[in-house]
């Protein structure tokens, strides 16, 4: 099943598709006018990058990057503040809006604003007042636009706060419980959002506990969930399973930044609970499985055997010491 990732650059590679014949037809003979086309190739071959397989920061630019061309070299080649095609300026404040992060609803309408103003700006010099009150009415949508994206973004990615009151939370550590683990990773499934679940148990805790008492093994709890808290990004969730085990909910997000979150994670706890350690299960829904039981047994089979490999090297250093 598609995510809803792959819905919206199949939308955006069918609007390119629809586009190219309509831009044909209106587009006036010059010498630049095949140019649009080249960057409807090039958008469209920007949207089959995966970026969980091949990730680097600057190719999350490529795509709107390469919109943005598409939309400035369309509008300039069809009439610049007159052009049927002025409206596209707010095809990526809701693509990007409902794909990523929204930040990006942000970015894109900063990227059309220096479009849109430059088109007031010629149109004022010209004197022509259709399309400066055109142009002034396109951007008031955008923003208008862009501001409904960002608070209903807020709204879908401030969900997991409202849990606190229908689902409680861990008393001891703040973090939200169990019932609120399966009551979301089941929500991010149902919407066909990939997600990352690592399951993280403390190395050591229980000698830990046991010689310094059970209040200073609960304030390490309260310390280790105060840095999971801190080392996640704010689309991140975690939980606190049972015990000294935790959970962390990532999501859709490529491999490669859910090891620099493990490692991050694991530097501040060596670093701030030096007694004990932590080690990870991971587990890739939906590659790992399409129901939620599924993909926490997987990462809970990671887990232990993390945690048999961290047993097998800290025996060896101890028969080394001897």
């Amino acid at each position: 099943m598609r995510s809803i990732v792959s819905e919206v650059r199949i939308a955006r590679i069918l609007l390119c598709i629809a586009f190219t014949p309509a831009y044909i037809v209106l587009a006036p003979p010059m010498p630049y006018a095949l140019l649009p086309l080249l960057f409807v190739a090039g958008f469209i071959a920007s949207q089959f990058l995966d970026l969980k397989r091949l990730y680097y920061p600057w190719l999350s630019y490529l795509s709107p990057v390469s919109g943005f061309l598409l939309n400035a070299s369309v509008i300039f080649t069809t009439g610049f503040q007159r052009s049927p095609f002025l409206f596209f300026v707010l095809v990526p404040i809701v693509t990007y809006g409902i794909e990523r992060h929204p930040i990006w609803v942000f970015r894109s309408a900063m990227m059309n604003t220096s479009i849109l103003a430059f088109l007031s700006l010629r149109a004022l010099i010209q004197t022509d007042w259709f399309g400066l009150a055109y142009t002034l009415g396109i951007t008031m949508t955008s923003h208008t636009a862009c501001r409904l994206m960002r608070r209903t973004q807020g709204l879908s990615r401030s969900y997991i706060l409202t849990m606190e009151d229908a689902l409680g939370k861990d008393p001891l550590t703040g973090l939200y419980n169990r019932r609120a683990l399966e009551e979301y990773a089941s929500d991010l499934s149902h919407r066909q959002i990939p997600f990352t679940l690592i399951m993280c148990d403390l190395d050591g805790f229980k000698r830990y506990n046991d010689r310094l008492g059970h209040l200073a093994g609960d304030e390490a709890l309260k310390k280790v969930g105060v840095l999971l808290r801190e080392s996640l990004r704010p689309a991140d969730a975690v939980f606190r399973y049972g015990g000294d085990e935790f959970v962390i909910i990532v999501p859709d997000v490529s491999e490669f930044i859910v090891n620099y979150i493990c490692a991050r994670i694991r530097k501040r706890i060596l670093k701030d609970v030096p007694e004990v350690g932590i080690s990870f299960g991971k587990a890739f829904s939906p590659k790992d499985g399409t129901t939620v039981r599924k993909v926490m047994e997987t990462a809970d089979q990671r887990l232990y055997e993390a945690k048999r490999m961290s047993q097998q090297r800290r025996t060896a250093f101890k028969k080394e010491e001897v």
